[in-house]
């Protein structure tokens, strides 16, 4: 009869997901721990990186649909004008380290942090996230390029030629924050500098600068991203890390017309209300 119509002709229960949803803290759990398993060594092909990406937005969109998408929606409004300034300022830093560098020195690489590294850092990690649009210069290792560095020890030559780099890039647009871990280096051995840089729209970008040494390091060793997201998976797992504490995309550099998202608890009543985290902003 109609009476069991949940059951279709199926012969069986469709029981519904969302008739048991996890506590938040445990959906963070298992969405960091897909996400340090999602990401893929640089070496990945353009397909092996596609597929990573759509399982990791899979896996945030089925545990946080609504704080997922709100983030998703705020990528989408500015992934393609932030494209477009990408490969402009990429163009530029080519073109000044050209000017400067040997040829052959040194490689340019550019990304546009996708939806769920966003969502990863900024409602997982509590992060403010300036870093949609991101340029690396790895510069080749103190062997080949030593001599012309003057003869100094292996570090000091690679710090130097580090902060060169980023002289460079602050010639062409004003620089808003810095922090060095080369001369700093993290607790997992990860050394280069990060600069963040206001573009013209006001837009930031932020820069990456190492050695081709520091890269493999930072790619495949001890201080890889994976490792690190992993860490954020068990930070999560015990209690720890910025859940429902709230971050920030874009802070006050977004592009002309682009709409910043809230401090997050505010936003993602999902979270804030089982953490029991503050709305108020900073």
């Amino acid at each position: 009869g109609g009476g069991g119509g949940g059951g279709g002709g199926g012969g069986g229960w469709a029981i519904s997901p969302l008739l048991f949803v996890p506590p938040v803290r445990a959906r963070a759990r298992f969405v960091a721990g897909c996400l340090a398993a999602a990401d893929g060594a640089a070496t990945a092909t353009g397909l092996q990186r596609w597929l990573r990406t759509a399982f990791a937005e899979s896996v945030c969109a089925v545990a946080f649909p609504g704080a997922f998408g709100a983030v998703r929606a705020w990528h989408g409004q500015l992934s393609a004008a932030g494209s477009e300034e990408l490969e402009e300022a990429a163009r530029r830093v080519e073109a000044a380290l050209a000017a400067s560098l040997p040829a052959g020195s040194y490689r340019v690489e550019a990304r546009l942090k996708s939806a769920a590294s966003l969502f990863e850092k900024v409602a997982l990690r509590g992060k403010r996230a300036d870093d949609l649009l991101g340029l690396r210069v790895v510069l080749d290792g103190y062997r080949e390029y030593g001599e012309a560095a003057g003869g100094l020890p292996r570090r000091a030559g690679d710090h130097s030629r580090c902060l060169a780099v980023r002289q460079v890039a602050g010639r062409l647009w004003g620089e808003v924050a810095f922090s060095d871990y080369i001369a700093s280096p993290k607790a997992n051995g990860y050394c280069s500098l990060h600069s963040t840089y206001a573009l013209p729209s006001g837009t930031p970008l932020e820069l990456q600068v190492r050695t081709g040494a520091m890269h493999r390091h930072a790619e495949s060793g001890p201080a890889a991203h994976s490792a690190y997201k992993a860490g954020a998976a068990a930070d999560a797992a015990a209690g720890g890390g910025g859940l429902g504490g709230g971050g920030w995309l874009g802070g006050g550099f977004l592009p002309r017309g682009a709409a910043p998202l809230a401090r997050l608890p505010a936003l993602f009543g999902e979270a804030a209300a089982e953490s029991g985290a503050s709305a108020a902003p900073p």
